[in-house]
């Protein structure tokens, strides 16, 4: 993946970056200068926190790795993803390789995940309407008949891309999955599974 398109460098997350990089340059001029821990003596707490803060900033890079990883096998990262489910899916994949990091990732979606994710649809008109649909597929999911969620997902998938884009389907040559400032609709995401 090239640095000019990873999902890190969205305007949200690369803006977070700067701040931080320039929170950085601050602390080392604070740092060697005795008169401005004089003058601003409690600088030095904020400071203190800011190598924590900078390690929790380590988790923008995330989605980029599990999309590097993942996304030949029909995985990527979105925005409401758990973050440790991303973290534990690239742990498994690094510790013991692609089969179980796979299955780590499928059991990560049970009933109650399932089930939650499908309330979060009635908020579109295109995925509300499909309910119905998404929750038969969900129940095929749980008695694992793959045969038959798996068509219905990506006949769902593909209505619902069409319905949106108002002229091409998912599965369509010319379709552009992309959106800016996303994770899922990063080039590297939807668009990657959709080539």
């Amino acid at each position: 993946m090239s640095k000019s398109n990873r999902i890190i460098d969205n305007l949200s997350c690369a803006e977070w970056i700067e701040q931080l990089q320039v929170f950085g340059s601050l602390e080392s001029i604070y740092r060697e200068l005795p008169f401005a821990r004089k003058l601003f003596p409690n600088l030095g707490d904020a400071f203190a926190k800011l190598s924590e803060i900078k390690k929790q900033a380590e988790i923008l890079q995330m989605p980029d790795r599990f999309n590097e990883i993942f996304s030949p096998y029909g995985w990527i990262a979105y925005e409401s993803m758990n973050l440790e489910v991303i973290r534990e899916a690239i742990n498994h994949y690094e510790a013991s390789g692609i089969e179980k990091a796979e299955l780590y990732l499928a059991e990560t979606y049970d009933e109650e995940t399932l089930r939650f994710r499908i309330k979060q649809f009635n908020g579109n008109s295109e995925f509300r309407r499909r309910i119905r649909l998404v929750s038969l597929a969900k129940d095929d999911y749980l008695a694992e008949r793959y045969h038959a969620c798996i068509p219905l997902l990506l006949s769902i998938l593909d209505g619902v891309v069409n319905d949106v884009s108002r002229h091409v389907g998912f599965f369509a040559e010319s379709v552009d999955m992309t959106a800016w400032d996303s994770i899922a609709a990063h080039e590297t995401g939807l668009q990657s599974i959709a080539s």
